[in-house]
């Protein structure tokens, strides 16, 4: 019989993962590598600029205390999403340029944010989500950017290309592989002229693979990206 960990080894679990989420967002962040012209307005990764940031706010997405309405019709107002889940209903979390309109599943509580980033973690104290959203400078492929992400990563060594699906009209990778001995990591994004984004969760992998999947697309189905490119 497989022990799972204590409460007191949940607490520590949880503070490693929140940890290596940021580490993780701060690997993703440079990895980059040549691709944005060497200019200071070139410099849109998290962290580098106030370039997300909504207008007087400290540079960092806010997490907004209402909570969009419960039911199957998602927020209101969210994006029609072909992803096959209603948009996450929880707290919005606003401050960027390129996308808006972002909710984590209800529950989910920002823990960490900056410029076009935040960490979420979930409402089982062991769940972690991540999000990084800057403007694109390459046109990359589904797989091409999932290699990208990956190798960016090294704690999603364990991950696999597992497809597509597609968000109003854009393409994004989805990655899923186990992280550990307890969790298993869905990552979805795209690296396109119009966005860098990269979505991430990583949850118990007692949990059914369409179960993970809908917490993650629930939040990707909440993103809307014509509001904010006007398109």
């Amino acid at each position: 019989m497989r022990t799972r960990p204590t409460r007191r080894r949940h607490r520590r679990t949880t503070a490693l993962l929140i940890t290596t989420a940021v580490l993780a967002g701060g690997a993703l962040t440079g990895c980059g590598g040549g691709d944005a012209p060497p200019s200071a307005d070139a410099a849109s990764e998290p962290g580098t600029t106030t370039s997300a940031a909504a207008p007087g706010s400290s540079g960092s997405p806010e997490s907004s205390g209402s909570s969009g309405p419960s039911g199957p019709s998602g927020a209101s107002g969210a994006p029609e999403s072909d992803l096959g889940v209603p948009p996450a209903t929880g707290k919005e979390v606003t401050g960027f340029t390129e996308v808006s309109g972002v909710r984590l599943p209800e529950g989910w509580k920002v823990v960490d944010s900056g410029t076009g980033r935040f960490f979420a973690g979930g409402p089982d104290g062991l769940s972690t989500l991540g999000f990084r959203v800057s403007r694109g400078y390459v046109d990359m492929s589904a797989r091409e950017a999932a290699r990208h992400f990956r190798e960016g990563n090294s704690s999603w060594t364990g991950t696999r290309f597992q497809g597509t699906v597609t968000h109003q009209g854009r393409e994004l990778f989805h990655l899923s592989g186990p992280r550990g001995r307890y969790f298993v990591v869905d990552a979805y994004g795209m690296r396109t002229p119009e966005a860098d984004l990269v979505l991430w969760a990583e949850q118990s992998n007692e949990l059914t693979a369409r179960e993970r999947r809908d917490v993650v697309e629930s939040v990707l189905a909440s993103v809307d990206f014509t509001a904010a490119s006007g398109s």
